[in-house]
């Protein structure tokens, strides 16, 4: 087998299994949706994470609401570039994914702390008491 052959074939079998990984996270989190669990960092702390509001801002821009879109989660638009970003990195030079992956998780991190501490909303908030973890060792004692 030569070089180009094998390097073709383990990107084939790089995006596969990642596109499989994504399927299955899809998946588990249909369930969590299902069950009312959601997000599940907010469902067992009671504190929205980063991405909150993304499934929602998703869902709003594919029925064309986009300002609705933007108010859930304003990097709703990243999502398509993130997708191809995890599936295809094996295309990419390893130094220009990971420095992608720092731009896009500290774009995240500022979002979150703007909406969370800056901007008053109901989609990013502190409810430690409404979390799974708190409202167990309460039962618990």
């Amino acid at each position: 087998m030569n070089s180009i052959s094998h390097k073709k074939d383990k990107f084939n079998k790089g995006w596969q299994y990642r596109l499989k990984i994504a399927i299955i996270i899809g998946i588990l989190y249909g369930f969590l949706n299902l069950f009312g669990v959601g997000c599940p960092i907010k469902f067992l702390t009671g504190i929205s994470c980063p991405g909150c509001g993304m499934t929602r801002a998703v869902m709003a821009a594919l029925n064309l609401q986009f300002s609705k879109a933007f108010y859930y989660h304003p990097l709703f638009g990243l999502v398509p570039f993130m997708f191809a970003l995890y599936l295809f990195e094996d295309k990419i030079k390893p130094i220009y994914t990971k420095y992608t992956w720092i731009l896009i998780i500290s774009l995240f991190l500022t979002i979150y702390v703007i909406r969370l501490f800056i901007i008053a909303n109901n989609i990013v908030f502190i409810n430690i008491s409404s979390g799974f973890v708190l409202k167990f060792i309460r039962f618990i004692f």
